[in-house]
């Protein structure tokens, strides 16, 4: 197969960290680059969408991707809500499954947040908006003079949404943190946890920074995390960790992997190029954990199919690309989720189940469509 650039830096240092004794308990790290410079000229199995006119030389158009949308679980689409999201804009998943989950029903009003969800009771939790400066860093002083002010609105509605879903990923992994300790965990898995809790930490600062810089004073405010450790068996964090972390994650790295060449302010690319990286090490670290978790328990892979069958793909919300800040396109955005899913999160999987040596009697490639 050969796979887009981006794609390829993701998929290598994960599958590394799968072959480099993860499993057994060790370290096995072998983090993503992330690199600011422009990806290379190899090229996807794709039909090449029109590429804009900034594009960086030597780069490629975003891969729009042969076959159906529909055949791909779901990534991290954007909650449609307005400019200023509150409470009542809170994404929801799906009903609670019962003891024994059978696979979803698709439900149209199904939403989703940037990055790693926090989700309690299959719903995506979020905080709600302050007018404050409390989260964003006066170091970070990006130049938005450039942008009109229709644009300038649109980066508004858009990094407010985005600086949510990274504070919302601060609890998943202050979460995370207690079920591993509850499931006596590796030490390594641990300490991971514990640093990309600060990571998102950095990450939600940068995005509220950002607003800052557009001119709006916001921060997080309280987010609602009653229930949120009722779940702590190895099935049920399992289970999470594969919606939160190899789905959830695994799309945004890739989509902030392959949107940083194109960002024309230095030190937004840097800041963004920094983060891109330490995503890609979190989605590292939901295979990582879930190839330990299928070593403690094997039956957990019909888990993991499982769960990739019931995840449905909600309607990307509608957004007008601005590459050199970071955002791509409703379009652009589906098609990488589906390269992604075809030439990272899939094969992955089934390199997961063969790693552990528990693929069923159709084999690995069978039971993930391969």
């Amino acid at each position: 197969m050969h796979r887009h650039p981006s794609a390829l830096r993701l998929f290598t240092a994960i599958s590394l960290a799968l072959t480099s004794g993860a499993c057994d308990g060790g370290a096995g790290s072998a983090s993503a680059s992330a690199s600011a410079s422009a990806p290379s000229t190899a090229t996807a199995k794709t039909s090449a969408a029109p590429a804009p006119s900034s594009e960086p030389a030597g780069t490629e158009a975003t891969p729009t991707l042969t076959g159906s949308a529909s055949a791909m679980p779901s990534a991290s689409a954007m909650p449609s809500a307005s400019a200023m999201p509150s409470a009542s804009a809170m994404p929801s998943v799906a009903t609670k499954p019962p003891s024994q989950p059978q696979p979803r029903k698709p439900n149209p009003r199904d939403s989703w947040v940037e990055g790693r969800p926090f989700i309690v009771d299959d719903q995506a939790r979020v905080a709600t908006l302050t007018t404050a400066s409390s989260f964003s860093d006066e170091r970070l002083a990006i130049d938005t003079s450039s942008l009109s002010e229709k644009e300038r609105a649109q980066m508004i509605e858009h990094f407010s949404h985005w600086a949510l879903g990274e504070h919302a990923s601060i609890a998943s992994f202050a979460r995370f943190t207690l079920q591993l300790l509850a499931l006596g965990a590796p030490s390594h898995l641990l300490q991971a946890s514990i640093a990309a809790a600060d990571d998102e930490r950095r990450h939600a600062q940068l995005g509220f920074s950002f607003l800052r810089a557009l001119g709006v004073e916001l921060a997080p405010g309280p987010i609602a995390i009653a229930g949120a450790l009722e779940q702590s068996s190895l099935e049920q964090v399992f289970r999470m960790v594969v919606r939160e972390s190899i789905l959830g994650e695994t799309f945004s790295a890739l989509e902030a992997l392959h949107v940083v060449p194109w960002i024309k302010d230095p030190l937004f690319q840097r800041e963004l190029g920094r983060l891109a990286e330490e995503e890609a090490r979190h989605a590292e670290l939901g295979f990582v954990f879930a190839a330990w978790a299928i070593k403690q328990r094997p039956a957990l892979a019909s888990v993991l199919e499982q769960e990739l069958a019931r995840f449905i793909e909600p309607e990307i919300r509608a957004c007008t690309g601005q590459r050199e800040w970071g955002v791509l396109s409703s379009e652009e955005r589906l098609a990488l989720r589906e390269m992604t899913w075809r030439e990272v999160v899939r094969p992955l999987c089934q390199q997961l189940c063969v790693a552990t040596a528990i693929a069923d009697r159709r084999g690995p490639a069978a039971a993930f469509g391969g």
